[in-house]
């Protein structure tokens, strides 16, 4: 029996009286710091190995208890562990549960060996070790619940592995209290049904090792969620090609596993650059920067701990395209004229001046398309309104010119129409220039979404717009008296609430006018009416006056 104050030893003993009172078991002997080798007196946990040994854990180390002979563990080179708080046995080994990792022994040699920090595990004080039936140690520790790999734990103590992978499981996974600690020797145990209990602070948790690895062994499909060059996001479902220059590649992936999912471990293999798969434990981005120009396929495989990778393999292909100097047909070129510059001095003089001559062409293209370049911007800004995007009324007077004389050798009808936001000065002075502005952008996009109806569409400036319709004066009145009702029912409140807009429209037929300046005055002069006649409605060039 351990006690805080040593191991006490008992015997069974037999009454010689048939009338005395039976005393069962009589104490033989009391082993302390003082009066044995063990190496302290507070008696942590007690456990019988196969051969017979009662192993016995201290605060002060281990020891073994064989034939009355007292055997003390030599801690030292285990990072000086010295709380013993629970044994595991098996055939050839007894392992313990310290406060510096998990320790084995060997009993053939008495070799010790460490599974701990520096082997890879997050913590040092553990309390009870327990072999499920899926070939895993689970340990018990006051930050919940740890599984790490029989075989691997063999082997890390043989120096055959470096490292130790782990899962931990705590509240996050369904653990009401992390402590897993026990308060006493054991801290946990395993069922005949093979479940494993642990005592923690707040009751029993239990885990059914079985399940959980069937639970985890399912397929886990996975998704790409982004592909990006540089700064640029590319569609995950399509073939990607990384311009020339591309200094940096990311992908970023997730395996859609509901069970746990912050426990997936995820491995990588980019194929034409690396020739091996890369393991990235819970990383869900690989990035590669500075790739040579070349065919690649990124691949990522998924599993949980311990588990099988999931044939379940993502791929995605993409091309790395080669700067100029990088093809090789440039290559073979250069090697070419390499071969002719040793054909000759002067053959090389004849090269080189038309070498810089194709340069001087070169140059004399880039700077002639840039200056044309500046010359289309300025040409676009000097006909586009800046506010909406539509056409100025540069721009429209241009284009109104233009088709009116065409119309006038064809015969066709065009109406032109000047529309006209009703008291749209009493908008700015009660809301703010600023909400006049989306009002006017939100009538230029309405007007941009009619294109299909209208020849051309124009901001005339402030609050007027020009509009080209090719039809005869009664299909111009249908047309813009149904624009004005839709303008009507536009829903501004996201703008300012209770907010609405009407417009007037003055329309005049091309036939009507003399030149095209003619016929937007009589568009004006109709607009005039529109609103004399009380705004929010639409008049002709040829209506009463």
């Amino acid at each position: 029996m351990g006690t805080p104050r040593g191991l006490v030893e008992f015997d069974q003993h037999q009454s010689k009286s048939p009338t005395a009172a039976s005393v069962p078991y009589q104490k033989q002997a009391l082993y302390h710091s003082q009066n044995s080798a063990l190496p302290g007196s507070y008696i942590m946990s007690l456990a019988f190995d196969d051969t017979d040994k009662l192993w016995i854990g201290t605060g002060r180390g281990a020891s073994y208890l064989l034939e009355k002979t007292i055997t003390t563990l030599d801690f030292s080179a285990q990072e000086q562990a010295q709380h013993v708080f629970g044994f595991f046995h098996e055939p050839g080994y007894v392992w313990m549960a310290t406060d510096r990792g998990i320790v084995r022994y060997r009993q053939a040699d008495g070799h010790q060996a460490l599974v701990g920090r520096p082997q890879g595990l997050p913590i040092d004080k553990f309390f009870q070790i327990v072999k499920g039936d899926d070939q895993s140690f689970w340990l018990s520790s006051n930050r919940g619940i740890w599984r790490i790999n029989y075989d691997h734990a063999h082997q890390v103590a043989d120096k055959t592995r470096t490292r130790i992978d782990f899962e931990h499981y705590d509240q996050s996974d369904g653990m009401l209290n992390s402590q897993a600690n026990g308060g006493s020797n054991p801290a946990a145990t395993k069922t005949s049904r093979g479940d494993i209990i642990f005592a923690t602070a707040k009751g029993v948790t239990s885990v059914n090792p079985t399940r959980l690895s069937q639970l985890l062994s399912h397929l886990l499909p996975i998704v790409m969620q982004t592909v990006r060059f540089d700064s640029k996001d590319m569609n995950p479902e399509t073939t990607g090609k990384a311009p020339a220059g591309t200094n940096r590649i990311l992908f970023s992936y997730a395996a859609l596993g509901y069970t746990m999912p912050e426990q997936i471990q995820y491995r990588t293999q980019l194929e034409g650059f690396e020739s091996d798969w890369a393991y990235r434990p819970e990383n869900h981005t690989a990035e590669y920067t500075n790739l040579p120009p070349g065919d690649y396929t990124f691949k990522v495989s998924a599993r949980y701990p311990y588990s099988d990778w999931s044939d379940n393999v993502l791929s995605y292909h993409f091309s790395v395209m080669p700067s100029l100097w990088q093809r090789a047909d440039v290559r073979a070129l250069g090697f070419l004229l390499a071969v002719l510059t040793a054909y000759g001095a002067f053959m090389w003089r004849i090269r080189h001046m038309k070498k810089k001559a194709i340069q001087l062409e070169t140059l004399v293209e880039e700077k002639t398309q840039a200056l044309q370049a500046q010359a289309d911007d300025f040409e676009r800004m000097s006909k586009e309104d800046a506010l909406t995007g539509l056409a100025n009324r540069r721009a429209f007077d241009e284009y109104w010119h233009q088709v009116f004389e065409e119309s006038r050798q064809s015969g066709t009808d065009l109406q032109v129409a000047i529309l006209d936001i009703d008291h749209f000065k009493r908008i700015n002075d009660h809301y703010s220039h600023l909400v006049g502005d989306q009002i006017i952008q939100r009538v230029g996009s309405l007007l941009l979404r009619e294109q299909t109806h209208l020849r051309h569409i124009a901001r005339w400036g402030g609050e007027e717009f020009t509009l080209l319709l090719a039809g005869t004066p009664a299909d111009g009145y249908r047309y813009f008296d149904g624009l004005r009702r839709r303008i009507a029912a536009l829903d501004l409140n996201d703008i300012a609430p209770s907010l609405s807009i009407t417009v007037s429209i003055g329309v005049a037929s091309n036939h009507q006018a003399s030149d095209y300046v003619d016929g937007l005055k009589k568009a004006d002069q109709a607009l005039y009416r529109a609103k004399r006649d009380g705004r929010n409605c639409v008049r002709q060039s040829n209506d009463t006056a």
